[in-house]
């Protein structure tokens, strides 16, 4: 039997003691991952480099409301209590569980979104050069970041190289500042 997940026994003040630190190592992360938050709660939405956004209309109805743009669960409570069901929630906690989700999902879908649009613009670019440089070499599979390559052992580094080469330099990785 194969273990597929680990989950930690962690308490919640430990856990958020190695969030702290984490962050602390990154200020840069902490800032964006706090400016991606304020973008969605004041805009409705959050928007890659390569243009794919992320709608968090919830948070934007609640912020034009209210004016508030940290969601805790006192918050949620008493703005239930105060203007009543937000969007069919009437449970502060249900509230309060569904814009910490799309708090979340503001930054991880930038992320995942713009690695996707890596990925796929730069398997785009290795099909193209294949035609001429590796003709043999067949995309398989492609999960997530993951590619799966079928080519001769002997054209092995050469199709290795390619990919590298298209994955790195392509259109949407120039738009990234990375070292």
């Amino acid at each position: 039997v194969a273990v597929t997940g680990v989950q930690t026994c962690a308490l919640p003040i430990y856990a958020q003691i190695l969030i702290d630190k984490y962050l602390g190592t990154y200020p840069n992360l902490k800032a964006w991952m706090e400016q991606s938050e304020q973008k969605a709660i004041k805009n409705g939405f959050v928007e890659t480099p390569t243009g794919r956004r992320r709608h968090t209309k919830l948070l934007h109805t609640i912020y034009k409301k209210t004016g508030q743009t940290k969601f805790t669960k006192y918050f949620t409570n008493t703005l239930i209590s105060k203007y009543g069901k937000v969007e069919g929630y009437e449970d502060g906690v249900d509230l309060y569980l569904a814009c910490r989700n799309l708090l979340n999902n503001s930054k991880n879908s930038q992320i995942q979104s713009l690695a996707a649009s890596v990925v796929n613009t730069a398997l785009i670019e290795f099909s193209r050069r294949k035609q001429k440089e590796l003709p043999e070499a067949k995309i398989i599979l492609q999960i997530h970041d993951e590619v799966i390559l079928s080519v001769p052992k002997s054209k092995k580094e050469q199709a290795c190289k390619l990919l590298q080469e298209c994955m790195e330099k392509n259109r949407v990785a120039k738009m990234l500042d990375i070292p």
